[in-house]
């Protein structure tokens, strides 16, 4: 089988069809030429367009780009060439940055050009270097994707001397990147240097390194899919997210790790492993900050706030009748006081004048039993987290508060009252009623 003819199972493979519109990211090596190169002469017939990202990184980059809209204009490609900045100081380093933005602009290129895919020329000695890599820095073997989202990755089972030899005998140039001798640069010292060492002992060893990583891969794919399912059971809501204890607390270790790391992304989260193991780590009623979000240890499970919570708007209650105060998750009478008493009831004081229900503010205090109390207090003795003492509701006058929805009410024998239940509340809404 012809170098095109793998490249065409390839892309089929990997989802792509007569037709398609394909965009090949070429920096001007010889991996991304060859891929150019071979796509066009591959039986499959898709509509090919050439991109290309300037880094600006070295001083002679503008020839590279030169050079890719040359091959295309030979090829009868269209080429379209994105000049990017990368953040030298970022924090992952310059690879870090330089990987990001390319991305983000293939990307944006794609979406702007009409592309339903992108391919990049990576092999199987990238695969094999990036599983060395991985190891080295505690990150997973599943490695390089051969798909995710619109970007394909057909050379993943070709060797890169295949490629540079095709090359050679088809007479076909490419660029070479002065920086990939400088092995300050990890892979650069991985390709450089570590791999020709494992060549020379284990000769094949990018093969079997590349196989690590297709089983690790297969066995990544199937604990994502039942991450998936244990996240789709999750309970969802403006505030974040909580996983329920026994859901939680019956997974293998391994599955656990996605769970929580699918959980704290949807909380707006990119955690670390170190996020992860902290939080899987917490006893019951601990809490850890991660970025913009808190996970606290409770009783039901794990909850992942978002901070500062949103906090739902006051409502204002009428003389008497019945409000859905849907943002609190609550149902809300005011009536007399001899009609059939709801979950929780509080007496109006008859000097009371406007009625709302709101968030608590500095300094607010409620009647009780026991005296006059901080609502503060309140929500500590009734254990809420912290996070979520905002979303719990007050009935308010215009004067002050009056009670803690769910936790106080006025020791008083009154004409009206007001009467609450919640109305399906979200799993943040829920502490009145469950502490």
């Amino acid at each position: 089988m012809t170098l095109a003819d793998r490249i065409d199972r390839a892309l089929r493979e990997l989802g792509l069809r007569d037709g398609d519109r394909l965009g090949i990211a070429c920096s001007g090596g010889a991996d991304s030429v060859a891929l150019l190169h071979l796509v066009v002469r591959a039986p499959i017939d898709v509509e090919v367009v050439a991109l290309h990202v300037d880094h600006g990184l070295r001083s002679n980059s503008a020839a590279d780009a030169d050079f890719v809209g040359a091959l295309s204009a030979r090829l009868g490609l269209e080429a379209h060439i994105r000049r990017v900045d990368v953040d030298r100081r970022h924090a992952g380093g310059p690879e870090a940055a330089a990987r990001e933005v390319r991305y983000a602009a293939l990307d944006s290129a794609a979406q702007g050009l009409g592309l339903r895919w992108v391919a990049t020329a990576h092999t199987l000695d990238d695969q094999a270097e990036t599983v060395m890599l991985r190891t080295i820095r505690g990150g997973s073997l599943a490695a390089i994707a051969p798909k995710r989202g619109i970007f394909v990755r057909p050379l993943l089972d070709v060797e890169r001397s295949a490629l540079r030899a095709w090359l050679r005998d088809e007479g076909i140039s490419w660029r070479e990147d002065a920086t990939n001798d400088d092995t300050r640069l990890e892979r650069n010292w991985m390709r450089a240097t570590v791999m020709p060492l494992l060549h020379e002992r284990r000769p094949g060893v990018a093969n079997v390194l590349a196989r690590i990583a297709q089983s690790a891969r297969a066995d990544a794919e199937i604990l994502d899919a039942m991450a998936d399912d244990v996240v789709a059971r999750a309970e969802v809501d403006d505030a974040g997210v909580l996983l329920t204890a026994a859901e939680l607390d019956s997974l293998p270790a391994g599955l656990a790790t996605r769970v929580v790391r699918r959980a704290l992304r949807i909380a707006g989260f990119d955690p670390r492993w170190s996020d992860v193991d902290a939080v899987l780590g917490m006893d019951h009623g601990a809490h850890v900050a991660c970025g913009p979000v808190s996970v606290w240890r409770l009783r039901e499970g794990l909850a992942i706030v978002r901070e500062p919570v949103p906090v739902p708007a006051s409502v204002e209650l009428p003389p008497a009748g019945v409000i859905e105060a849907q943002g609190w998750g609550l149902h809300i009478r005011v009536g007399r006081a001899d009609e059939p008493a709801w979950t929780w009831r509080c007496p109006v004081p008859g000097d009371a004048g406007r009625l709302m229900v709101r968030r608590r503010q500095p300094g607010d205090r409620v009647r009780t039993s026991a005296g006059s109390r901080k609502v503060q207090d309140v929500l500590v003795d009734a254990k809420v987290p912290r996070p979520l003492r905002d979303l719990v509701p007050l009935v308010a006058t215009g004067d002050g508060s009056l009670a803690v929805v769910g936790l106080t009410t006025v020791p008083a024998h009154e004409v009206m009252v007001i009467d609450a239940r919640p109305a399906d509340p979200t799993w943040s809404r829920r502490a009145p009623w469950t502490t």
